[in-house]
C-alpha cells in the first residue's frame, strides 16, 4: 500500500515537473484536487459509515450510553 502510494506520488511529481509554467497555471486547481485525493486517508465504505451514523444518531443509543458508565462504576 505504501509502495503503491509512493509510485503514484512519483508519477504525479514527474508530471508536474514536465508541465510548462503556463500549463501549470491553467491546471493548478485540478492538480491540487488530484494531490488531495492521492494523499487523503481512505474512508470506510459509505454503506458502513451510514450504518454507524444511523446507530449513533438513534434515540435508543442515549440510554445505552447512559447505562454504560453506571455499569462500570458498579464494578469498582
Amino acid at each position: 500500500m505504501i509502495a503503491d502510494l509512493k509510485a503514484k506520488l512519483g508519477d504525479f511529481y514527474d508530471r508536474l515537473r514536465n508541465l510548462s509554467e503556463v500549463d501549470f497555471e491553467i491546471k493548478k486547481e485540478a492538480l491540487a484536487k488530484e494531490f488531495m485525493e492521492l494523499t487523503k486517508p481512505k474512508l470506510r465504505p459509505l454503506a458502513l459509515r451510514q450504518k454507524i451514523e444511523i446507530f449513533l444518531l438513534s434515540p435508543e443509543i442515549i440510554s445505552i450510553l447512559e447505562a454504560r458508565p453506571q455499569e462500570v462504576q458498579g464494578r469498582h
